[in-house]
């Protein structure tokens, strides 16, 4: 005690146990450095705290090197820096400085706060890839088309190319199968103009995967043919377009102007197609062009198309040009199974052959125009139209046809196509009269009236006189045409009205 203080403990001399660590200082002695690192070869410290018999006490001299006189204090050197080497324990039971925390704290891994930064950054990555899968819109895996078929239906096309021969297409409880990747469904009611949407059923066949899509299928404009004026006087069909305000619209080079809706219809009369006996079936077959522009868009331009049949109908009475004396005349004729016909607005069905019979009455004095019409589903309707005259005696009626006729009959038995549809008059004997359904075929032996006789016509009657072989007539009528009787070509004669006698 009143000795200086050294800085660093003295080596021990040998055979002297080594202290682990210093003793703390006396109070009011200042704070001692930490001990360097022990020695290569000397043993570690064992982290206990020292008996009091081994402490070696700072300031007691060693046996024969004790000073004769107080050494002059010396200057505490600083201790040698080390930048890398970790800080020594602390003693036991002792509590690390604050500087020592710090320390440590400044040393933590850097590993372990880049792994945080790579897992913040994994899951955020995840979540963008889940959101993107989620709304990304994806293309589904069939395809549209809207098409109107040769019935002026809405079909929608669908084409699917992973679907094999026999999956089967359901829209709207309409079902479809599909044939080289295509589906063709009548939709059961019409599209239109603006976003359509719908869900459409894949079965795959067997084992195949079954899903339901929806499909959107926008339409700027649709173009399409109506056929229900093809029953009205005259028959007429319409190009309809249905599209945006404002749009342009040609049909068939001819601009149509739509209404505020957007619509707009091209009318297209079909009479002669319509009109006049046919005993077949005919069919009309139609295309027209049109171009339609939308407001500040390309125009797009197409055709529509129009095929369409026409029912059959043939009168066998009247004849086209019939001249009565009577309050009534026979209306008959024949037309297809399950078709109703209709007569001045008489209607009734016909027959299990297709045949038909009616009696009209005519009441006054003059000509009538008569109607006849045949309807059959799905068909255009077809119509005949013939001239009835009611007179008052028909012999004066027969002294004015001659009259105005001015064909010489001789001309007509040379050439009878040369003169078709003229008016002319015959006389003869009856040679053969038969009948043919509702009217009667008759030979005639126009004597005088050729270079070669017999000087034969045919006559086509449908009056009520009866005729027997021998009987001598004149006949009132219209040239028809040739045809081939007793081994030659004779005119044929559609007879208005004739006259027993000479």
């Amino acid at each position: 005690q009143g000795q200086p203080q050294q800085p660093y403990p003295t080596a021990p001399s040998q055979g002297q146990p080594q202290q682990p660590y210093p003793t703390a200082p006396s109070q009011g002695q200042p704070q001692q450095p930490y001990p360097t690192a022990p020695s290569q070869g000397q043993p570690q410290p064992q982290p206990h705290a020292p008996s009091a018999q081994h402490k070696t006490m700072l300031g007691v001299a060693m046996p024969g090197i004790a000073p004769n006189r107080e050494p002059a204090p010396q200057p505490i050197a600083p201790p040698y820096p080390v930048p890398d080497a970790p800080p020594p324990p602390a003693a036991y039971g002792s509590e690390p400085s604050p500087k020592r925390k710090q320390r440590a704290a400044q040393t933590s891994p850097m590993y372990r706060r880049l792994a945080f930064v790579l897992a913040l950054l994994g899951v955020s990555v995840i979540v963008v890839v889940g959101l993107f899968a989620l709304l990304w819109p994806t293309k589904p895996p069939i395809s549209s088309q809207a098409l109107v078929n040769e019935e002026g239906k809405d079909v929608l096309r669908l084409t699917c190319v992973k679907c094999p021969d026999g999956t089967v297409m359901t829209v709207e409880a309409v079902t479809a199968t599909v044939t080289a990747t295509v589906a063709d469904v009548a939709l059961p009611r019409p599209l239109a103009v603006g976003d359509n949407r719908f869900q459409v059923k894949i079965d795959r066949p067997g084992s195949g995967r079954d899903e339901s899509v929806e499909l959107s299928m926008p339409v700027a404009f649709r173009v399409r043919p109506d056929l229900t004026g093809l029953t009205g006087s005259p028959p007429t069909f319409h190009v309809e377009v249905e599209a945006m305000p404002e749009t342009s619209i040609l049909v068939d080079g001819v601009a149509v102007q739509a209404d505020a809706g957007g619509k707009a219809r091209y009318p297209v009369d079909v009479s002669e197609a319509c009109s006049g006996p046919n005993a077949e079936v005919a069919t009309i077959d139609r295309k027209l062009s049109y171009t339609i522009q939308p407001k500040g868009s390309a125009p797009s331009s197409g055709t529509v198309a129009v095929k369409v049949g026409v029912t059959s109908l043939t009168l066998q009475a009247p004849r086209p040009h019939m001249v009565v004396d009577t309050e009534s005349f026979l209306v008959a004729g024949r037309a297809p199974r399950g078709a109703v016909v209709e007569i001045e607005g008489s209607r009734f069905d016909v027959g299990g052959d297709g045949s038909f019979s009616r009696r009209m009455q005519i009441k006054r004095v003059g000509e009538t125009t008569v109607r006849v019409r045949a309807v059959v589903a799905e068909h255009a309707p077809r119509t005949i139209s013939f001239t009835v005259k009611r007179v008052e005696n028909l012999e004066e009626e027969g002294k004015a046809f001659e009259a105005r006729a001015g064909l010489d009959a001789r001309a007509v038995m040379e050439d009878a196509q040369a003169h078709r549809g003229k008016e002319v008059v015959l006389r003869g004997e009856v040679v053969e009269a038969r009948s043919q359904g509702f009217v009667r075929v008759i030979l005639l032996d126009a004597s005088g009236t050729c270079s070669a006789p017999p000087c034969l016509a045919r006559l086509v009657y449908a009056g009520p006189e009866s005729l027997a072989k021998g009987n001598p007539i004149r006949v009132f009528g219209r040239v028809a045409g040739a045809q081939a009787a007793g081994g030659k070509s004779v005119p044929e004669v559609d007879v208005d009205f004739l006259l027993k006698g000479r």
